[in-house]
């Protein structure tokens, strides 16, 4: 059996909480608590749904801002390394230090067998 969406859902209780007229009402007194207990929960329900929706926002928006900060400290990170190497040297094994790969020279290629 598939879910129902809970938008769907919704709207078929609010029909059927909105269709119990007066006169069902007055035909049926046993129903009328539970009436009101469905109008509560559909009220609470849209509350929660609203304050999910804001958390849902917020959340978008901090994790927006967190990507923004992110870019911004790459770059800055960029060019913080560019800084270092350009004061030790590319060559330098200080730069080890700062989690940076020194230049250490070219590897010489393998010559293939047979030729001198």
């Amino acid at each position: 059996m598939p879910r129902t969406s809970i938008p769907r859902t919704l709207t078929e209780l609010e029909t059927l909480a909105q269709s119990i007229t007066p006169e069902v009402r007055t035909d049926l007194p046993q129903i009328e608590r539970a009436l009101v207990k469905l109008q509560t929960l559909l009220e609470e329900t849209k509350k929660l749904l609203a304050k999910r929706d804001d958390y849902q926002a917020r959340k978008q928006e901090a994790t927006r801002q967190a990507r923004a900060r992110l870019r911004q400290a790459r770059m800055t990170a960029t060019f913080v390394r560019t800084g270092l190497i350009e004061h030790y040297g590319e060559d330098n094994e200080r730069l080890a230090a700062f989690a940076l790969q020194p230049f250490r020279g070219r590897k010489r290629r393998k010559k293939p067998e047979g030729s001198r």
